[in-house]
């Protein structure tokens, strides 16, 4: 048991198993919303827990910077996705050359 880790249920443990941190990448895996409810429930968020900014407190350029922020998640997020099915498509284009090639010689 590691040092951070307590038999105590109520406290947060690391994953113990490759299961467990399946189930974690799984949850991370969910794409946000694309509409606008996902997009003011991200601005909030980002005001909330990125720049530790309340209703009270905010300004313009704090919920520009929330914005621009949300922006990005998801531009990332796509970006990400867009990598992935890529690198699906070059080690299928490398199978059929590797194939390809063995059947020439």
């Amino acid at each position: 048991m590691l040092p951070y880790q307590n038999d105590n249920k109520n406290q947060i443990q690391m994953p113990n198993s490759r299961k467990e941190m399946e189930n974690i990448w799984e949850l991370v895996a969910s794409y946000r919303p694309m509409d606008r409810d996902g997009l003011i429930n991200s601005i909030a968020n980002h005001l909330e827990f990125s720049q530790c900014k309340n209703r009270h407190t905010a300004v313009d350029f704090d919920i520009y910077r929330s914005l621009s922020l949300s922006i990005r998640d998801r531009l990332v997020e796509f970006s990400v996705k867009q990598e992935k099915r890529q690198s699906g498509e070059l080690a299928m284009i490398l199978k059929n050359f590797r194939n390809w090639n063995m059947t020439q010689v």
